[in-house]
């Protein structure tokens, strides 16, 4: 009981979940993170599901790019925190616009992203 107690003090203070940043895609898990770079996805592959699955699978274009430490899942991010089909279509558009990548994390990216994945 004690190491779970520790456990989840650990997660409250690094905080879990996907952050997409300007080098790629970030997960924090309870045992471990993933980093996907952007240059290790295939450009728009990532698959958008038809509802809320708890995670949301990714495919490698370059699998030898990606960091994973600890107990964390090779191909999938977990949904249970955030919309499964924005990530998905927010995955895919910096995938294909790496231009946008740079002001990934700023307010103005952000309402640019939602703007621009919302007007399909």
């Amino acid at each position: 009981m004690p190491i779970l107690a520790a456990l989840l003090v650990v997660a409250a203070w690094r905080g879990l979940g996907v952050q997409l940043r300007q080098d790629g895609v970030h997960v924090r898990y309870v045992l471990g993170f993933l980093i996907v770079p952007w240059e290790a996805m295939p450009a728009g592959h990532t698959h958008r599901p038809a509802d809320q699955p708890p995670t949301l699978r990714l495919g490698y274009a370059r699998p030898e790019l990606v960091q994973r430490r600890g107990r964390a899942p090779a191909g999938t991010l977990p949904t249970d925190s955030i919309d499964a089909q924005f990530l998905a279509d927010a995955i895919r558009h910096y995938a294909l616009h790496p231009e946008h990548r740079a002001a990934i994390g700023t307010e103005r990216e952000h309402q640019r992203l939602h703007e621009a994945l919302t007007d399909r």
